[in-house]
């Protein structure tokens, strides 16, 4: 099998499939990440969201909770782990008794891996931003599936447009090896 590596000059075609790959495990990423509620109501067990770390500390007037040392979240077959995460919300009242808490924006900072079956990224900091549906990798961000990647300093998802935009440190630059796939 024959190693291509290029810059950013790849033919639109060969990195469409890799890029759209790439995007639908960013959107299950933003899948993950339901309507966060402290309600008693059972929710339903694949929206569920499992986080595990050393220590938690909730801050409700500042609307955050922030999760530190090796940080765990488990949804389906989705993982993300981090030295710390730290979930932004909105409060909202439905009714007399019921508090929902809204997901705003999630940041995963210091060591970031997300894994999903062979789909793979990593970097120092992801920050996913609700409102824009936009989720930001950086920090020599990289993803991969197989042995083909994608790597530069940052990497942005915009979900709702099927983009995603590769960049570098200014004076570096972006780079993808991309194994065509078996015909």
């Amino acid at each position: 099998m024959k190693k291509i590596a290029t810059s950013i000059s790849i033919s639109p075609s060969r990195i469409k499939s890799f890029v759209i790959a790439f995007i639908a495990f960013f959107i299950t990423f933003y899948l993950i990440i339901p309507v966060y509620t402290y309600s008693k109501e059972t929710t339903k067990q694949d929206e569920t969201i499992h986080i595990t770390s050393k220590t938690m500390e909730a801050m409700d007037k500042e609307g955050k909770v922030i999760f530190i040392g090796n940080v765990v979240a488990k949804r389906r077959d989705l993982t993300i782990y981090s030295d710390k995460l730290i979930m932004y919300y909105l409060t909202k009242k439905d009714g007399k008794t019921k508090e929902r808490r809204i997901l705003k924006k999630l940041v995963a900072q210091g060591n970031v891996r997300i894994i999903q079956g062979e789909k793979t990224g990593q970097g120092q900091k992801a920050v996913y931003d609700k409102q824009e549906e936009v989720i930001v990798l950086s920090g020599n961000a990289q993803v991969w599936q197989g042995k083909s990647t994608v790597r530069g300093d940052k990497i942005t998802f915009y979900i709702n447009e099927d983009k995603s935009i590769v960049e570098s440190r200014p004076g570096g630059r972006v780079e993808a090896v991309v194994y065509p796939g078996k015909r």
